[in-house]
């Protein structure tokens, strides 16, 4: 299908190339039979191209555009000119009102026409040295818009880069995919890579999400120099794979670099047991435990959920919601006050608590914690002790 008002259409349609694009006569130095002969020449080897824009960018659209730079340079017209004027082409042909089809007319001489536009391509790469392939399709923009911690646990800490693509070409492009690595205390930690389709229209934009999760135990295990840090340096070396016409897919690069918290989990422990009241039917008792912080914020023990266990038997469970503060690097006690009834556990538990005997327990659940970090302001650590301990009196 052919469309009426095309650039090329034009260019090759009029008896003139002064009359299609307005430039002055004096621009012009062929006679008008050389220019019959070329555009003949031209309009055939145009004829015989049959790619379509929907597909990527083939041979034949780049020697459609070759014959059209020969024309324009044979007849003198300067290269700023051509430039907008191929861009014009390319737009049309984007926006698929260009389309190629058809074949040569039988009979048709056209070795003049062909040997004049292979001349004139020649000359034209060798003295056009402004109008340059970047010129006319230009690589996409990448710059780095924000970097965030997200998903951040005791355990690891996750980095999401968000990445900013800028298309200016006057057609659209693909982003393909992106890949990274991610140095951390200058020394290669992860790489990884990811296939997109993203499309970005002409002269838009887009947002494209790295996201990379770094495991803590890992970090600590790989730099050993890391396990008494409070924070270690990065730098993230991101590309963005974009697909162009005539260039084919390109790599964009793109890098960040900054410091991430090294958190440490908090160590929980039972100091004893301790009888506060011991009577006939039951007792009541208070299981005393510290808390240490080898952070470099604080952090507010909120809560306690728990269940203890004494010799193989549940004794008690419960939420304890003291809050207790805990200082950067410093320890903190809390207490669990807990009711046992001989009727339910059995009355050997009196025996247990009189004899003096050293007891193996059991103290399971979790504590919720609120810290003074501002990227990681709740936390929840799975209590799970085992040991002995003699009950006191």
């Amino acid at each position: 299908m052919r469309c009426r008002n095309s650039p090329l259409k034009r260019l090759f349609k009029t008896s003139t190339c002064a009359e299609a694009w307005g430039l002055p006569h004096r621009d012009l130095s062929l006679t008008t039979k050389h220019y019959s002969t070329i555009h003949q020449a031209a309009l055939f080897s145009t004829l015989q191209c049959r790619q379509i824009w929907n597909h990527p960018f083939c041979v034949s659209d780049i020697l459609t555009c070759r014959w059209a730079s020969a024309i324009l340079l044979f007849l003198k017209i300067r290269c700023s000119w051509f430039n907008g004027a191929l861009r014009d082409i390319i737009n049309e042909m984007h926006h698929g009102r260009f389309r190629i089809m058809g074949g040569f007319q039988r009979g048709s001489s056209i070795s003049f026409g062909l040997v004049v536009c292979s001349l004139a391509v020649s000359l034209f790469v060798m003295s056009c040295a402004g109008l340059q392939t970047k010129d006319l399709v230009k690589n996409p923009e990448v710059a780095v818009h924000d970097v965030r911690f997200s998903d951040i646990t005791f355990e690891s800490i996750g980095l999401m880069v968000n990445l900013a693509v800028k298309n200016p070409n006057v057609f659209g492009v693909r982003v393909a995919g992106y890949d990274y690595d991610l140095k951390v205390a200058g020394n290669h930690f992860l790489k990884g890579e990811q296939p997109l389709t993203t499309s970005i229209p002409a002269g838009g934009d887009a947002a494209v999400d790295v996201p990379v999760t770094m495991n803590l135990a890992d970090i600590y295990k790989t730099f050993s120099s890391l396990a008494g840090a409070d924070d270690a340096p990065y730098r993230i070396d991101a590309g963005v794979v974009c697909e162009l016409p005539i260039l084919g897919k390109i790599r964009i690069p793109v890098s960040k670099e900054g410091t991430f918290p090294l958190l440490k989990v908090p160590g929980i422990s039972v100091k004893g047991i301790q009888i506060r009241q011991l009577g006939l039917s039951g007792a009541e008792l208070v299981v005393s435990g510290a808390i240490s912080n080898p952070n470099s914020f604080g952090f507010n023990l909120q809560s306690i959920r728990y269940a203890l266990e004494v010799a193989g038997s549940p004794w008690a469970s419960g939420l304890r919601t003291e809050r207790v503060a805990v200082a950067p690097k410093g320890t903190s006690s809390f207490s669990l006050p807990i009711s046992v009834n001989y009727a339910e556990i059995g009355m050997g538990v009196y025996n247990m608590l009189t004899s003096g005997r050293s007891l193996e327990y059991k103290l399971n659940g979790d504590v919720d914690l609120t810290t003074t970090l501002e990227m990681f302001p709740k936390a929840k650590i799975p209590l799970d002790l085992i040991g002995k301990t003699i009950i006191q009196k």
